[in-house]
């Protein structure tokens, strides 16, 4: 083997390593959203639960109760693919549309996929320590629309 063909292997295989590395910190951002958030909603009860980035892959699930028993849930799937951080709501359980990270930093996260009906973008923020904001926004029926949902972390 010439020295060029193996250099090039290895600057090949360095260009892998490094993206795969780059892109779990970028997933790894997240890991801020890690354990039980709790919350009011419209006077029912508001229960998340997300894991760690641990494996390339955060998984989270909510769930609204009220007087009359559980109003909504839904499952999450946070993970990267080429390059993206993805979002995959399964709202019901059934299978959503897939958002794709247009901010992420160590305090938030917007996912926008403008083709959805409503929500098109979905926001998640650390307000302050043990503090987060989940928010919902986009048009419907021709008006813009957003929700806001307040969480304090219980661990």
């Amino acid at each position: 083997m010439s020295i060029i063909f193996k250099q090039t292997i290895f600057l090949i295989l360095l260009g892998i390593s490094f993206k795969s590395f780059a892109s779990n910190q970028v997933l790894h951002q997240l890991d801020w959203m890690k354990g039980r958030w709790v919350g009011g909603y419209n006077g029912s009860n508001m229960e998340s639960y997300y894991t760690t980035s641990e494996g390339g892959l955060i998984l989270g699930q909510t769930k609204i109760a009220g007087h009359k028993g559980i109003e909504f849930y839904e499952f999450e799937k946070f993970e990267e693919q080429d390059g993206d951080i993805l979002l995959t709501p399964m709202p019901f359980g059934k299978l959503g549309v897939t958002f794709t990270a247009t901010l992420v930093t160590n305090k938030k996260v917007i996912f926008e996929n403008p083709e959805h009906d409503f929500p098109n973008k979905i926001i998640y923020m650390l307000e302050r320590e043990n503090r987060m904001i989940a928010r919902i926004e986009g048009i419907q029926n021709g008006q813009y629309i957003s929700e806001e949902f307040v969480y304090s972390l219980k661990n």
